[in-house]
């Protein structure tokens, strides 16, 4: 399937539309584009043809209701060159954005020429979160992204610390909801689960998928969901997408460990906390005391030693 997107649109107009608080006049963004406003009306109707759903009042102007899968990835492209978001792709539908970034890597003259490619799809058929268990939402109910990172040498106990605060953090900025953390890679609102991660590598690219529920609660086995709709915050997806790169560039590129530790401990579900886990062949009952951003949780087994669970081999089966 070819990746949507090809449309190139005014990516200045699109983010007057998106920071709104209410209709824009034509006129009003003519100004604010340095254009007439038969001019600011042929870009409005550029955007409409990228899938946009545009709402037009003869008085109070124009409100953006939806962007549109047809201009994501210029969007996105124009505010993210040289950083993760450089290379936009965008499916309609797709298995798994991880499959279609695998794909891009496998294109790739080198990890270091995937480095900060991003695939989006506004549907997954067989989208997946950790462990193979399954992640399905609604088409059009939720971010679903994949970003390519060249990893070098980092650990990737800090890969998937770095990925579940940018997300909290993202959520934070957007809607001004307290997003907790509940080790290793789910984001909470309460008690319910907003979003995932997922860590996989291939080559030494690490590819960071994050499905984030915005207007659909999926069905899940073992944790009630909730999504950001749900929670009266209403979000673009466009919007989301864009301030979680910058988040995602900054928790693995630009914060610490100390300060990616102290992300962690504000917003832990798990911290004190007497909980039963699994890993490897082994289940553990003790309380958290930590996290270790290189090697994982720190735990006080019961009757036993301090250890560090590394969270590709580690997952959470209860809280006590």
């Amino acid at each position: 399937m070819s990746p949507s997107g090809e449309s190139s649109i005014d990516a200045a107009l699109l983010e007057r539309l998106l920071a709104a608080t209410g209709p824009m006049t034509l006129e009003a963004l003519g100004r604010a584009l340095d254009c007439a406003p038969m001019e600011a009306a042929r870009r409005v109707e550029t955007l409409r043809q990228a899938g946009c759903r545009i709402d037009a009042h003869p008085q109070q102007g124009m409100t953006l209701i939806e962007t549109g899968l047809g201009c994501w990835a210029d969007y996105l492209q124009a505010r993210h060159a040289g950083r993760l978001g450089r290379r936009i792709v965008v499916y309609r539908s797709t298995t798994s954005t991880q499959d279609r970034a695998r794909q891009e890597l496998a294109r790739a003259d080198s990890p270091q020429a995937a480095h900060g490619t991003v695939v989006l799809a506004d549907e997954q058929t067989a989208g997946r979160g950790r462990l193979g268990r399954s992640w399905l939402t609604r088409a059009g109910g939720a971010l679903l992204m994949t970003v390519v990172v060249d990893a070098g040498e980092t650990a990737a106990d800090r890969l998937v610390l770095a990925s579940a605060c940018a997300v909290a953090q993202a959520v934070e900025q957007l809607v001004g909801l307290h997003a907790r953390l509940r080790w290793p890679n789910d984001v909470l609102l309460g008690e319910a689960k907003l979003a995932g991660t997922l860590l996989e590598t291939a080559e030494r690219c690490a590819l960071i998928g994050v499905g984030i529920n915005v207007s659909d609660c999926p069905d899940l086995p073992d944790h009630p969901a909730t999504c950001l709709a749900e929670r009266s915050a209403a979000v673009d997806r466009l919007r989301l997408a864009d301030v979680l790169l910058d988040q995602l560039d900054r928790a693995l590129f630009d914060e610490d460990d100390d300060e990616l530790h102290e992300q962690w401990r504000q917003r832990s579900s798990l911290l004190q906390r007497r909980v039963t886990v699994t890993s490897g062949d082994r289940t553990l009952t003790g309380r958290v005391l930590d996290v270790d951003v290189e090697h994982g949780l720190m735990l006080a087994v019961e009757d036993g030693p301090h250890i560090v669970l590394p969270a590709a081999t580690t997952s959470l089966m209860r809280m006590h």
